[in-house]
């Protein structure tokens, strides 16, 4: 008796008779979840930028070497200014004309009054100016908020695998995989945005509000999480099914 088979079930038995197929590796079993959390990003400083207008002489400009004013000094004792801009020109009278962009980290404590610190150190020939005062959280800041976000992801990864495992205890389920996908909204801080819109005349109490209360940038974390389990063994995928 002769006995003919499909074509499928020969090419499947070929396959399987095949060496490299027959020890090729199963994909594992996969559960993929989308997780999110969000979070506040707390500051506590702001980054001013001071601009100072300075006339010398000749020889004075030749003699000065430190590119930072003395005046920034003064106006925030202990910051650590740096120069971001450096613009030198000379007028028809021979007089050298500098006009110098600097920023400083500062706490909230030293906001107060530094309006009226810049405009009493302004004299003749030397003109101080606070030209921005940013509430955006430092580097740091950001990288605090988001190390407790990822720790939340992964709490929250790991009781959903302990809910998998509830339910498919022989499988032998775990995280195998999760990726993050950060997301800032793009909101400008509240006191930030009163101080750059805020007339002369209104700066003062820009100030006092800006001293009273710290700002947050809320920050949103999204993560795909892989749940993965082993293939079975030859002799459990019977069990499996």
């Amino acid at each position: 008796m002769r006995l003919t088979l499909p074509a499928t079930m020969l090419l499947a038995a070929t396959l399987a008779s095949s060496p490299a197929m027959a020890d090729a590796p199963r994909p594992n079993d996969e559960i993929v979840l989308q997780l999110s959390t969000e979070g506040w990003v707390d500051t506590k400083s702001a980054r001013i930028t001071a601009v100072v207008q300075k006339v010398l002489s000749g020889d004075e400009a030749a003699n000065t070497g430190d590119r930072v004013p003395t005046a920034l000094n003064e106006l925030a004792p202990g910051a650590e200014w740096h120069v971001v801009r450096f613009d030198r020109s000379r007028d028809e009278s021979g007089l050298e004309r500098w006009r110098i962009t600097a920023e400083a980290r500062l706490p909230e404590s030293e906001l107060g009054g530094i309006y009226d610190r810049a405009r009493n150190l302004s004299q003749p020939g030397q003109q101080i100016q606070i030209a921005d005062v940013d509430f955006t959280p430092t580097l740091e800041e950001r990288e605090a908020a988001a190390a407790e976000l990822r720790a939340a992801i992964y709490r929250e990864a790991q009781a959903e695998v302990k809910r998998v495992a509830e339910a498919f205890p022989e499988a032998g389920y775990r995280v195998t995989r999760v990726d993050f996908v950060f997301s800032t909204p793009t909101v400008r801080p509240y006191a930030q945005d009163m101080v750059a819109r805020a007339a002369p005349m209104a700066m003062q109490a820009a100030e006092s509000k800006m001293a009273d209360q710290g700002v947050s940038e809320r920050m949103v974390l999204n993560a795909t999480v892989t749940i993965g389990a082993p293939p079975p063994a030859d002799g459990d995928e019977n069990d499996r099914r």
